[in-house]
């Protein structure tokens, strides 16, 4: 906690026990005082009780406030409250009325404000306050209470203990304040923090769409070139450590240029779109595809050997040589495309098996085009 807000909360405690110390020492000064009208005693001991009941709190008071640790001020002057009150029992001779109401109240003060620890403290207080004033003036004891003793204690019996009353309810009404208070900063706070999680979700939402954005091909919806490069490596990497087979497929189409020259490139557009729907219809869930570059498309196949990934081109060549393209008004054009296949070679470097898959693809070319070539065909 910051220095600051400690000194702010020790000084209001020292205010919270300003005024039950103005009343408690006032009225306790009558009853002290009751008995001291009744046997001789000295003019110092007369002001030394006016000190200690009209004087004190507010030295008490002004001392706390200004030290460096108020609340440890406080504390010490409950302490002191406890000594000068255990001094007074002995040289009122242990009259038992008195006595008792400023034990009684000097620990209730103790007791509210620090528990029972500071109880404790505060009766040994008391007790060496007692000791030390029976060493000075002696031991007498004379417990009667008389009629005068009675009334004098009468509104320290009445009005303290409403007084500590009137202060605990209103400490209560401030306390029941200060938690509805924190109730509804509470709440703000969780509207804050479900405003907040909700902006981080729609950030991290905007995130992971920018970032496929970022990796997926516009026209085609397939995965662009630079993510391929780095999920071919990582896949590379695994199947190197694991010693698990992988295979590549390289795809061109046949005579896309000619086909472009002749109906222009919103209709070769046509052809690269659903020749990427054609390719994710036959893709398993763990394999990938992505447009390589104009015409040429790669799909990489984890865990699939070389002939397993033979079917899987075949389906792909088939299957989109079905499709129907409608150029011209009355014209109906089948396209068809090359596949390369290779498996890749442990510890073979990435450059190395997309070459020798680029040059299979060109095998397949130079041997009629819409087929598929691999290193065992």
């Amino acid at each position: 906690m910051p220095k600051s807000e400690n000194i702010a909360k020790g000084q209001t405690f020292v205010k919270r026990l300003y005024l039950p110390r103005i009343i408690g020492l006032g009225l306790g000064f009558f009853c002290v005082a009751s008995v001291f009208f009744q046997k001789e005693t000295h003019a110092l001991v007369w002001l030394g009780l006016a000190a200690n009941g009209f004087l004190w709190p507010h030295i008490a008071y002004f001392a706390a406030k200004n030290s460096r640790n108020p609340y440890k001020a406080e504390i010490r002057n409950l302490l002191i409250d406890s000594f000068l009150g255990g001094v007074w029992v002995p040289l009122m001779s242990f009259n038992i009325l008195p006595s008792v109401i400023v034990i009684v109240m000097m620990s209730m003060d103790n007791i509210s404000a620090g528990g029972i620890r500071l109880f404790i403290k505060g009766f040994l207080a008391q007790l060496l306050g007692g000791f030390l004033a029976i060493l000075f003036v002696g031991l007498n004891i004379r417990p009667e209470s008389t009629m005068l003793n009675v009334l004098a204690c009468m509104p320290m019996l009445a009005v303290f203990p409403l007084s500590i009353g009137i202060i605990t309810y209103r400490l209560a009404i401030k306390l029941s304040q200060q938690k509805m208070e924190m109730k509804n900063i509470d709440i703000d706070l969780k509207n804050a923090n479900a405003n907040l999680t909700a902006a981080y979700e729609g950030l991290r939402e905007s995130e992971k769409r920018y970032r496929e954005l970022s990796i997926v091909d516009d026209l085609t919806q397939l995965y662009n070139c630079r993510h391929f490069f780095d999920q071919l490596r990582m896949e590379i990497d695994r199947a190197d450590r694991y010693e698990q087979p992988l295979t590549l497929l390289l795809l061109d189409l046949d005579n896309f240029k000619e086909f472009n020259d002749t109906y222009g490139h919103v209709e070769g557009n046509q052809v690269l779109l659903r020749l990427g729907q054609a390719v994710k219809r036959c893709l398993r869930q763990t394999d990938s595809a992505y447009r390589y570059g104009g015409e040429e498309f790669t799909i990489i196949l984890p865990m699939t050997t070389s002939a397993d990934s033979a079917v899987s081109a075949e389906r792909i060549r088939s299957e989109f040589k079905e499709e129907i393209f409608s150029p011209a008004p009355g014209k109906e054009v089948h396209m068809t495309m090359s596949i390369g296949i290779a498996q890749h070679k442990p510890q073979e470097s990435m450059e190395t098996f997309i070459h020798r898959v680029d040059q299979l693809m060109y095998q397949a070319k130079k041997h009629g085009k819409d087929r598929v070539y691999s290193e065992t065909t």
